[in-house]
């Protein structure tokens, strides 16, 4: 099989790891050498950038940064990325030109077609974390909040803040992630023999 990871993201391999797609349109891929993956992985973020696209027509790119090195393993300057459930990427931009990681300004990024990328990875139970420094998490969170059908308990299960970035939360705080959001996934069923369905 392509892709299979072994292990768990901060101590783990991936097997016969693919790049992400460089001819997909959905995708921009800083570094392919950077961003080898499972396929299941990049298919589920082709599917959360597919339901912005079905709001949004006409998308940029998702910038894509990364995700694990060949046979995966430790992978400086990153504490996790070892076996292909981890992925980096940016937001969409107001300016709808596609960027390398960069320090994600409120006033320069999208942030309709970025809330909706992140609603959508939020509502897949696959996804077990998006990383992101929790002053940012505070500008998505009185964006999501300004919706007329969002409640407090679902911005509660979704955010740390106002809450502290300790408290629990899927959008959760971590230094270094004010350039991108760290998506983690959830080690999936089908891999269940080779890696670990819940690690931290």
């Amino acid at each position: 099989r392509q892709g299979v990871p072994k292990g768990h993201h901060s101590g783990g391999r991936l097997r016969n790891g693919i790049p992400f797609p460089t001819d997909d349109e959905r995708f921009w891929v800083m570094h392919p050498e950077r961003s080898l993956s499972t396929q299941w992985t990049i298919d589920q973020m082709a599917a959360a950038v597919d339901e912005v696209w079905a709001v949004y027509p006409g998308s940029p790119a998702l910038t894509v940064g990364d995700v694990s090195r060949k046979g995966g393993g430790h992978f400086s300057p990153h504490m996790s990325h070892q076996n292909g459930l981890d992925v980096d990427i940016g937001p969409y931009w107001a300016d709808q030109e596609v960027h390398p990681l960069r320090s994600m300004r409120p006033e320069a990024m999208d942030l309709d077609r970025t809330w909706a990328l992140l609603e959508a990875l939020v509502a897949d139970e696959s996804v077990q974390y998006i990383i992101l420094d929790y002053r940012l998490q505070k500008v998505f969170y009185e964006y999501a909040a300004e919706l007329p059908w969002m409640d407090e308990a679902y911005l509660e299960l979704i955010f740390q803040y106002p809450r502290g970035p300790k408290a629990s939360g899927i959008i959760r705080h971590w230094e270094g992630h004010y350039s991108h959001f760290h998506v983690r996934f959830y080690c999936p069923a089908e891999f269940a023999d080779s890696c670990s369905p819940t690690a931290p």
